[in-house]
């Protein structure tokens, strides 16, 4: 068959990418990611990459309170963290390129300033999904 009509052969080239693309689409592995065992901690083991001091009551006087996370996913994910004073944002965060494996993240006071007393909370979002949230409350 001879192609007369230079409308056939575009045609012919988006059928068969197409095609191609359809296929390695359904052979492509669902995205997973998931956030468990969050919790507030008073710090992080360096070599063993595990939360040390587990807890969620802080004082004002304490330097930082970190949140962890154990991270389950198959790709390369970008996640922010806010954190809340009651309903009020006091803080937000974003990471980039993080794998499986446990995370760390933390708030600390102004320089030269304390917490303020109150309940907290932190949110763990990727885009505008909350994937997890774990409540602290920090005493005087």
């Amino acid at each position: 068959m001879i192609l007369k009509s230079s409308r056939i052969l575009p045609a012919l080239v988006v059928l068969f990418v197409s095609l191609g693309c359809c296929l390695e689409v359904r052979s492509c592995q669902p995205i997973l990611v998931n956030v468990s065992e969050i919790g507030t901690c008073r710090g992080y083991d360096a070599e063993r990459w595990a939360p040390v001091g587990i807890t969620d009551t802080f004082l004002v006087t304490d330097e930082r309170v970190y949140l962890y996370y154990f991270l389950k996913t198959n790709v390369e994910v970008s996640l922010a963290y806010r954190w809340y004073l009651g309903d009020a944002l006091v803080y937000e965060r974003r990471d980039s390129h993080l794998t499986e494996g446990y995370h760390f993240s933390w708030i600390s006071p102004r320089e030269g300033k304390r917490f303020l007393p109150g309940d907290y909370h932190v949110e763990i979002l990727m885009g505008t999904s909350v994937l997890g949230t774990t409540e602290f409350r920090i005493e005087e």
